[in-house]
C-alpha cells in the first residue's frame, strides 16, 4: 500500500505512518509518499506496478486519475464528494436529531466528506428545527485550536477560506434564508482563516449551495416538496407500511426513493441491505 495524502493536510498521515512502525508492520507493506496531485498522484496512478487506486477528493481531480489509470486498466475506486442529507422524520426527537446533526455537520470545521450538509425536516416542523440549529450554533467557541475552550478551529487555507466565503455569498445572494451566520470573520477575530458556522433555511434545489459541496461548517435547510404515492409494489421486501394513518411525506433529493414519515425501516435488516438509504 502507498499512501499520498493532501499536500495541505499531511499531519494526520504521519501520525498514522507512525503507528503502523511502532506496530510493527513490516517494512514495504505501509508506504508513505508525499507530493502534490498534479505530480505524485498523476505518477501513481499511471504506474503499471500499481494494480489499484482509491482517491478521495474533487470531481475534476477524480476524472484525471480514471483518465490516467485507463491505460493500465487498473482499478480505481472514488470518493468525489456530495451533499450528505440529514433527514429527520416527524416522529424523531427534534432538539436531539436537529443537534446531533449541526454538531457532526461542524466536526473538523465542515471540512469531511461526509458531512450532513443538508438538513431535510417535514415542513411543519421547519421554523422549530431552525431555532434549535441557531441555539447549537451560537454555542460554538471558535479560536485557535491549542486553547482547550475552543471547539471549532480555522478552515487548511485561504484558498478554502475564499471557496467558503463565496459559496456563502452565492447562498444568500439566491435568496436562501440566513438563520444564523454569514460571510466574513467571526466577531471579534481579526485574521486567520476563521469561518463563522453558518445555517441556511429556505433553500430550493436550484441554489448552488444545494448542489455543491461547500466542505466548511455551512448547513442548509431545503424547502420539502409534497409528493403522493399511488404504489408501494416497488418497494424492497424490507420495507412496509405502519398501522399508523398519517399520510405526511418528504421529497429527499439525493437519496434512493422518498418515504411517508410514518413508515418504518425494519433496521436490522434494513442495516445489511445495499440498496438502502445513502
Amino acid at each position: 500500500m502507498v499512501l499520498k495524502p493532501s499536500e495541505v493536510a499531511p499531519l494526520s498521515a504521519y501520525l498514522y505512518a507512525e503507528i503502523m512502525d511502532e506496530a510493527g508492520v513490516p517494512a514495504g507493506v505501509f508506504n508513505l509518499v508525499n507530493g502534490d496531485g498534479p505530480t505524485v498522484g498523476e505518477a501513481l496512478s499511471r504506474h503499471p506496478d500499481v494494480d489499484m487506486m482509491s482517491f478521495t477528493g474533487s470531481t475534476r481531480a477524480g476524472s484525471l486519475v480514471a483518465q490516467n489509470a485507463a491505460p493500465t486498466v487498473k482499478r480505481v475506486t472514488q470518493e468525489l464528494g456530495g451533499k450528505s442529507p440529514n433527514i429527520i422524520l416527524d416522529d424523531a426527537d427534534l432538539e436531539a436529531a436537529v443537534t446531533r446533526g449541526v454538531m457532526h455537520m461542524y466536526n473538523n470545521t465542515g471540512q469531511s466528506c461526509n458531512a450532513p450538509s443538508r438538513m431535510l425536516v417535514p415542513r411543519a416542523l421547519l421554523a422549530e428545527a431552525e431555532a434549535i440549529a441557531a441555539k447549537v450554533t451560537e454555542s460554538v467557541v471558535i479560536g485557535a485550536t491549542s486553547d482547550d475552550a475552543t471547539t471549532m478551529g480555522p478552515v487548511v487555507s485561504k484558498v478554502q477560506w475564499d471557496k467558503i466565503q463565496s459559496l456563502i455569498e452565492a447562498g444568500v445572494a439566491e435568496g436562501a434564508k440566513v438563520v444564523c451566520g454569514g460571510p466574513g470573520l467571526p466577531t471579534g477575530i481579526e485574521r486567520g482563516y476563521y469561518v463563522k458556522p453558518t445555517v441556511f433555511s429556505d433553500v430550493t434545489n436550484d441554489m448552488t449551495i444545494a448542489q455543491q459541496e461547500i466542505f466548511g461548517p455551512v448547513l442548509a435547510l431545503p424547502v420539502s416538496v409534497r409528493v403522493t404515492f399511488t404504489s408501494t409494489a416497488r418497494l424492497p421486501a424490507w420495507m412496509s407500511p405502519s398501522a399508523a394513518t398519517s399520510n405526511q411525506v418528504m421529497a429527499v433529493s439525493g437519496v434512493h426513493m422518498a418515504l411517508p414519515t410514518t413508515w418504518k425501516l425494519r433496521r436490522s435488516r434494513a442495516s445489511r441491505r445495499p440498496e438502502g438509504f445513502r
